[in-house]
């Protein structure tokens, strides 16, 4: 190993001992061993994650411990980190997600050969007690990523997977904007979608998302949705130059199907969605079939359909597509058989199960009546 290592990376600690010795013997069980992990120690942290810490730090050089001696958060803890760093790369980690063995290999190798793509993140696999069944699908494709944030339905590029090369931070003075909490993540895609390519890597999957109760987020005290707004208000005026008026801005946030006034609010969304588009053609800023693509995406979402579930999720999302009544209603009864055949299943197997817990309680109760008589 190179004592300048090819890898920085970085991981934010507050109060996260549950899992956090999980988290770092993830990163250094990596096949990839040329890195620095350095961890930035909230201030206030008093949970047992110090001593973790300093117990791993102590049989492994590699670790660099920092503690703030005030509270900077999320984005003012990377920034910090982002200073202290030296490697070509800069990746990302938090301090209750599993990093598989091979996530370096793969990254670094991904980066090396394709010196187009400033910041790359990966397909994760969801975990944990929040899980239940979810799945969170990204893109490949850089352009698709770009348009993807034009609305941010769905995060294109997991925080916890960045990795990024060092130079272009230095380059464009890019760092985190300590004004976005619980959306530090998005506003920083969104300026460096602006400067650079970015891509996901698909498969294998390398990296574990946890979901869990504890976890910060988004909408915590509602900030995270209004600065979601402010971001999204801010690409409109400033990348697109369109000064949306209120209703047209607050649009963009109402799921039209279950209006009582939604033909009326149909017929004023295609107006926007003609007026963006007319924009992008004028100033170039988005791949023409992308932003389709993520404007079908809103489309559906006016409709009451989750682009990224299971019936849809593979579906054409282009938005001259599903302008047409019969697309769009073929992914509405898509919906409708899987939510009645949903449906069946649980009038079928409810009893089923009802009667086999039901046994079960009657087995145990019986057992333990039967061993006081023994007792007696």
């Amino acid at each position: 190993m190179s004592s300048i290592p090819k890898v920085s990376v970085l991981m934010p600690v507050y109060n996260s001992k549950t899992y956090l010795a999980e988290a770092i013997e993830s990163i250094l069980s990596q096949t990839f061993k040329d890195f620095e992990l350095i961890i930035i120690i909230e201030f206030g942290t008093s949970d047992g994650s110090v001593e973790i810490i300093e117990k791993y730090a102590l049989n492994d050089a590699r670790i660099i411990k920092v503690k703030n001696d005030k509270r900077l958060g999320i984005s003012g803890s990377l920034n910090k980190g982002i200073d202290m760093a030296r490697g070509d790369y800069i990746a990302r980690m938090d301090a209750d997600d599993i990093s598989l063995p091979d996530r370096f290999m793969y990254q670094v190798e991904f980066m090396d050969n394709n010196p187009h793509i400033g910041l790359s993140g990966l397909q994760p696999e969801l975990f944990g007690e929040k899980a239940d069944g979810l799945e969170w699908h990204v893109t490949s494709d850089p352009n698709q990523i770009k348009a993807d944030l034009l609305f941010y339905m769905t995060p294109p590029m997991p925080h916890p997977t960045f990795i990024i090369r060092r130079y272009l931070l230095n380059k464009y003075n890019l760092k985190y904007n300590e004004d976005f909490a619980f959306t530090e993540d998005y506003e920083f895609l969104f300026r460096a979608s602006l400067l650079f390519d970015m891509s996901n890597i698909i498969s294998p999957i390398l990296f574990k998302y946890r979901m869990h109760f504890a976890a910060a987020t988004s909408s915590e005290n509602g900030i995270g949705g209004k600065n979601v707004r402010i971001i999204i208000k801010n690409i409109f005026k400033e990348v697109l130059l369109l000064d949306l008026s209120d209703f047209e801005f607050n649009l963009l946030f109402t799921c039209i199907v279950h209006s009582q006034e939604s033909n009326e609010l149909f017929k004023q969304a295609r107006k926007l969605f003609g007026k963006i588009i007319k924009q992008n053609k004028k100033l170039k800023i988005y791949n023409p079939e992308s932003l389709l693509n993520v404007l079908g995406k809103k489309w559906l979402w006016f409709h009451g359909l989750d682009p990224n579930s299971y019936e849809v999720l593979n579906a054409n999302h282009n938005y001259e597509h599903l302008l047409k009544s019969e697309n769009l209603q073929a992914l509405k009864r898509r919906k409708s058989i899987k939510q009645n055949f949903k449906s069946f299943i649980k009038r079928i197997f409810r009893p089923i199960y009802r009667k086999v817990i039901n046994r079960l309680f009657f087995d145990f109760s019986l057992n333990l009546i039967l061993r006081d008589k023994k007792g007696k």
